[in-house]
């Protein structure tokens, strides 16, 4: 089965944006294995077809939500990589719950 991978990180100057397409490329060589989804290489976030925040919001969290791995830029705040990893971290802790809780009902 395909891993797939999300790289997190701001993408507000010329700076950041070729440091997460740096990471894509690094990503991919290293593990490709695994299918790295990078958000600027995204269809959704070309500028010039004027995407909405509810349209890379939605796209970015289904890629979230796939992902076996992130790779998350924390060297600056920035809410969108905070809500990327809370949206991870919040559905494992689900996941756990739910089967912790099925595991006390089929008492395995």
């Amino acid at each position: 089965m395909k891993k797939h991978g999300y790289i997190a990180g701001a993408l507000f100057n010329e700076g950041e944006i070729a440091q997460r397409i740096s990471e894509g490329k690094a990503l991919r060589e290293m593990m490709p294995e695994v299918e790295w989804y990078n958000p600027i290489e995204a269809p959704v976030n070309d500028k010039s077809k004027l995407p909405t925040a509810k349209d890379i919001f939605s796209l970015d969290t289904d890629y979230v939500l796939k992902s076996d791995y992130i790779l998350a830029d924390l060297s600056r705040e920035d809410l969108g990589v905070a809500m990327e990893l809370g949206i991870s971290i919040g559905v494992e802790i689900s996941r756990k719950i739910i089967e912790s809780e099925l595991q006390k009902q089929l008492k395995i």
